[in-house]
């Protein structure tokens, strides 16, 4: 049984694809499996990258930009004066305050959303960009032993 989370069947799709078609394009040389494992390496470095902006690049962006909307929510209620960090807290005792609590407010909540927005594109709970490492690295050590060996 396969198991994936999010888009994580990218890392079967992407170096099959990729091994599958240089195969197919070039195989008519006569040197099907070289080509194959050339598909393989190239698969493995495209789903590296797929893999990052996945679950690196693109949930960071997304949560600066979420960040900038919640640090200017919570500033427009220091603003009005109904800040509080909840009960429990003093209330800010001035306008400075009020600002510092809500700037640390938005920091503690973007950690918190941090830790859970990224790494959910995997297969078998690997992130996808770590497949394509191995992927990458393994297709270029078969392409040395293919080239080494003759075969």
């Amino acid at each position: 049984m396969i198991i994936w989370r999010g888009w994580g069947v990218l890392a079967i799709f992407i170096p099959a694809a990729c091994a599958a078609g240089l195969a197919a394009l070039f195989g008519s040389s006569g040197r099907t499996g070289f080509w194959t494992d050339v598909g393989l390496t190239a698969g493995g470095v495209i789903c590296y990258f797929v893999g990052r902006w996945l679950n690196v690049t693109r949930p960071d962006r997304q949560l600066a930009a979420s960040l900038a909307d919640r640090a200017a929510e919570l500033h427009a209620d220091a603003d009005s004066g109904v800040f509080s960090l909840g009960p429990g807290y003093a209330p800010p005792t001035s306008l400075a305050e009020a600002h510092a609590q809500a700037d640390q407010l938005a920091s503690a909540e973007y950690e918190a959303w941090k830790k859970n927005a990224r790494r959910r594109h995997s297969l078998f709970w690997v992130p996808i960009q770590y497949w394509g490492l191995v992927l990458g690295v393994g297709g270029v050590l078969v392409i040395i032993f293919t080239l080494a060996t003759g075969r």
